[in-house]
């Protein structure tokens, strides 16, 4: 059947050299003209006689990572393409796939003029173009959630997001709002949102009778200027994105119920803009979490691990199978390991070992660091039951972890930290709100319900 559209061909250092051998000497003049080399990610547009394009050749490594296609996505014209394989690895159709249309997204909601461009795919029939369109959905959703600014992702307009998919996917909601948060428990969501205009909340959504119950928990700071602990204006520019969490969260359980992942599915948005006014909670307060633990407050900068603090608390009520939490929580997960790869925590290596072979496996980098038994001392306070930031300045990630495994009471759980932005523009990847190690986590499940 014939395609209509610009065929791209996907061509291995190997098959080149063979497409090479049997080219028109016009294409090889145009080659050597615009001096191609077959490395990856490398591309050549050729142009046939009428003056338009006939294909467009990409040298892709089998061995290396499937994003790079999305170099060529901004050096060609709009117009509908399809991709010509020199293999049948499904796999790596859908990848490729995959990372051709996230690089076709912008985020244009703020510009008067739309200059959007169109580099549309024919996607090939062996892929699943069900997954596929989840994936894509689910990304943009996230993206688009963290970008937005917080004059507009307000606490409430994030848990209506929640809300929406709820309707949607024709599941079970409840959302608290402002002092309702202290009639029904989440004191700590509170006492870090209280001090905004825009009231915190929390948005609880539940899907399902059958399966295993998975708790997916999602910081939803949508605004962080540090709160009485200030930051710095450059530290304080980017943080519309601490968010970040919520987004996962909410894009995950989209991923799961629009692909009808055999689960119920308990998601949970504490949601609070942590800002500064005269009721402003404190450095040095003792605060009363749900679980009934009395938390000793280091840094009112540190508001994300008590929000989740509540948030798991609630979730482990329900005795989950698996309770997993999103959060830009610590600057020192990004010292650890850059921006680009979010870390992981979790009490259970089975699943540990899951996360990392799906990581590799979807090009969705994501490394486990290690909750350090002999740490835990760092988090005691003479004053209360637990100390919110611990008194070590290093390891700051492996402390926060340890502080948020105390409310987790033993059952299996990870705790991703995540950047939740790409700093720079990347293959596939525009500058902004990213979605991190979310696919690798929709495989886990799907993997370790099966």
């Amino acid at each position: 059947m014939k395609i209509e559209g610009i065929p791209v061909h996907i061509l291995s250092h190997n098959s080149y050299e063979n497409w090479f051998k049997i080219a028109s000497d016009e294409q090889k003049r145009w080659i050597k003209i615009n001096d191609f080399k077959p490395s990856h990610g490398a591309s050549v547009t050729l142009p046939g006689f009428d003056g338009s394009i006939d294909c467009i050749l990409v040298c892709m490594d089998p061995k290396k990572s499937a994003r790079a296609i999305g170099r060529v996505v901004g050096r060609v014209p709009d117009g509908v393409y399809y991709f010509c394989v020199d293999d049948d690895n499904k796999a790596r159709t859908h990848a490729l796939s995959l990372y051709w249309q996230l690089a076709g997204y912008s985020f244009t909601a703020y510009q008067s003029k739309n200059s959007k461009s169109e580099r549309s795919l024919v996607v090939d029939e062996n892929v699943d173009k069900t997954l596929l369109h989840t994936q894509l959905t689910s990304i943009f959703l996230v993206r688009d959630l963290i970008n937005t600014p917080a004059q507009d992702l307000t606490p409430s307009a994030l848990c209506d997001f929640a809300e929406e998919l709820t309707k949607i996917q024709q599941g079970q909601f409840k959302r608290y709002r402002g002092n309702d948060l202290l009639n029904e428990n989440f004191p700590l969501v509170h006492a870090v949102g209280r001090a905004s205009v825009h009231l915190p909340e929390v948005a609880i959504g539940e899907w399902g009778t059958e399966g295993p119950l998975i708790a997916i928990i999602g910081k939803g700071v949508t605004f962080d200027s540090g709160g009485l602990n200030l930051k710095s204006p450059s530290s304080m520019y980017s943080m519309k994105k601490d968010m970040g969490g919520a987004a996962h969260a909410i894009g995950l359980a989209h991923l799961l119920l629009q692909m009808k992942v055999p689960c119920r599915i308990q998601l949970i948005i504490p949601s609070a803009e942590n800002v500064i006014s005269g009721n402003a909670y404190r450095p040095s307060d003792v605060l009363t979490s749900r679980s009934g633990k009395t938390i000793e407050v280091g840094d009112t900068d540190a508001e994300g691990r008590l929000l989740l603090a509540d948030a798991l608390s609630y979730a482990i009520e329900s005795s989950p199978d698996l309770v997993i939490d999103f959060a830009t929580l610590t600057g020192a997960a990004r010292v650890a390991m850059g921006p680009d790869v979010p870390c992981y925590f979790t009490n259970d290596q089975k699943l540990s070992q899951l996360i990392f072979s799906n990581s590799a496996e979807h090009e969705d980098q994501i490394w486990q660091l290690p909750l350090i038994e002999d740490y835990r001392p760092f988090l005691d306070s003479s004053i209360a039951d637990i100390h919110s930031t611990g008194n070590e300045p290093n390891g700051g990630a492996i402390i926060t972890a340890l502080f948020l495994e105390t409310f987790v009471n033993a059952v299996p759980w990870i705790h991703m930290d995540l950047n939740a932005i790409n700093n720079r523009v990347r293959d596939g990847q525009p500058k902004g709100g990213e979605a991190q190690g979310m696919l690798a986590i929709y495989d886990l499940i799907s993997r370790w319900i099966s």
